[in-house]
Parts: structure tokens; sequence; C-alpha cells
């Protein structure tokens, strides 16, 4: 009896941790500045300016672009990766088979980076060359 007891008090205990993947967010903030100041910043195609802090979808993949009239515009893709949620979803997964299903949900993935500085620079113009001086 004792045996099944701690069998039962083991399992309520991982089922209560296990899972949570369905219970996080489906989005998370992502934060972006950049430098000049009065840039434009477009996220997943929406136009920002910045400093700005934007709600995006935790499972997908963010297209951020920032423009300045004279300067070289710049493009980042922040991906997404599976978080130790997902990891602990997975192992209830393999012990109970319920806990799978919060790999299904946005929650069981996080962005790579939640803060990006976009630094514009004026584009590269190589310098002319030189003409050999000419000896007499």
């Amino acid at each position: 009896m004792r045996l099944i007891i701690t069998i039962l008090t083991i399992a309520a205990i991982t089922m209560a941790n296990i899972g949570c993947s369905a219970f996080r967010p489906p989005k998370e903030v992502l934060t972006i500045t950049a430098n000049p100041k009065d840039a434009i910043v477009f996220v997943n195609g929406i136009k920002y300016h910045p400093p700005i802090q934007v709600p995006v979808k935790r499972d997908q993949a963010v297209f951020v672009q920032c423009e300045y009239a004279g300067l070289d515009p710049q493009t980042r893709i922040i991906e997404s990766h599976l978080n130790g949620t997902a990891f602990l979803d997975a192992v209830g997964f393999i012990l109970f088979l319920v806990p799978g299903f919060g790999l299904l949900t946005p929650g069981s993935h996080s962005l790579d980076y939640t803060t990006v500085n976009m630094d514009l620079y004026h584009p590269y113009v190589p310098p002319a060359p030189v003409k050999p001086i000419a000896r007499k």
C-alpha cells in the first residue's frame, strides 16, 4: 500500500510540473532600439518608431528591418527554439502521454533574442585610386 501511495505521489508531482507549455503565453515581448533614434523599424512588415516593445508570436520567426535616409538598412531574422518547458513536456509525454500536448502549443518555444539594437551606418565608399606621380 505504501508503494502505491509513493508512486501516486510521484506521478501527481510530475503531472503538476510537466505540461506547463500549454499555460505559457503565446506571445513574447521583443524590445528594439535603433541608432539613429529617428529611424524607422519594421517588425514583420508593420512600421514602428523606436525604441519599442512589440509582442510577437513566440513560435514563429520575426523579421526586423531598420531604415533611415542616407544610411544602409539593417535586417535581422530572429528565430525561435524549443525551451526548457518543452523538454519537461517531452519527458512527461514519455511517462504519461498527456503532457505531450504542451509541445503543440506556442508556449513550448522562445525567441532566440528578446532585445535587438539596430545600428545604421553610412554606406561604404571605397577611396579613389591614387595616380602614381610621374618622375622627371
